[in-house]
């Protein structure tokens, strides 16, 4: 059973479909986003751009899921078009 993670837009009916990625693939979709990084944190590293700071996931947890790559997209505030235009 597949679930949809909730839309990255909020108030809007649009919806973004995500697929899991490995946390190697979300660390080079957000430095070609203009984050920096990874640096090392206390529990997780983090990667930055300006004064916006995201946790990455560890990678022994597995591949980060659609509802958990949601989360991470929203505290970087990237929006739907500016991360399809990152994967391409």
């Amino acid at each position: 059973m597949r679930i949809s993670p909730p839309s990255l837009s909020r108030g809007k009916s649009c919806r973004l479909t995500l697929e899991k990625l490995s946390q190697r693939e979300l660390i080079r979709r957000l430095q070609v986003l203009g984050f920096e990084g990874p640096f090392p944190g206390k529990r997780h590293q983090r990667m930055v751009r300006g004064n916006v700071r995201v946790p990455i996931p560890n990678p022994h947890e597995g591949d980060i899921g659609p509802n958990l790559l949601v989360v991470i997209l929203r505290q970087a505030g990237v929006g739907r078009e500016e991360w399809e235009g990152a994967g391409e």
